[in-house]
């Protein structure tokens, strides 16, 4: 029967220091790969930011491009629906106020109306019906007496106008005291019913 014998090998301290060597080197290989790794990396996600910034800008613009064309629907027959509808004297789109030291208003569109209703109706546009329509149009009503005092004396009224509103939303719109106002066939239509009381301010 053979006998295996096992020989240990005797290290230099020039192997030892080749070992040394060879294991910092591998090292310092790893450390400039994970560098390299770290870089683009950073390049990627900095490229990608940017990418998303840049498609955030068009989606903006999109929607800007969107909300200018509802409200170009909406205004071109709401004059002529708020005028059978409410009686308007004046009808004043796209209606902008600024007060230096008090701030500013916008309103889509604002319809006088003078004599015995002594009325006005202030229209918040939107494409897409949101929570946020309420709440501007909330904010308008709350600053109106500040900015025209002129018309202090007057009820104040609100509509929302969304192209297409569901059922849901035009009972929400309701709730909140607010006529909905949708469009058919490209007209603005009020969609409460006749006997709806609305929210005077």
């Amino acid at each position: 029967m053979e006998n295996n014998t096992n020989t240990n090998k005797t290290y230099t301290y020039e192997d030892i220091l080749a070992l040394f060597a060879e294991t910092d080197r591998k090292m310092k290989e790893n450390d400039e790969r994970w560098e390299r790794e770290r870089k683009e990396d950073r390049l990627i996600r900095a490229e990608t930011e940017k990418k998303l910034k840049e498609v955030g800008k068009q989606i903006g613009g999109l929607n800007n491009k969107f909300g200018e064309f509802t409200e170009d629907l909406f205004i071109n027959s709401l004059e002529k629906l708020m005028s059978e509808r409410f009686h308007l004297q004046e009808f004043l789109p796209n209606a902008y106020k600024r007060i230096f030291g008090v701030g500013e208003i916008e309103m889509d569109a604002m319809g006088i109306v003078n004599g015995e209703i002594n009325s006005v109706y202030i229209v918040e546009i939107k494409s897409k019906f949101n929570n946020e329509a309420l709440e501007q149009l909330e904010k308008i009503m709350s600053k109106m007496n500040t900015f025209y005092p002129d018309l202090k004396d007057k009820k104040k009224i609100g509509l929302i106008a969304v192209p297409n509103l569901k059922e849901d939303q035009k009972l929400k719109i309701m709730k909140e005291g607010f006529y909905p106002v949708s469009l058919k066939d490209d007209l603005a239509i009020v969609k409460s019913p006749d006997d709806f009381i609305p929210k005077v301010f």
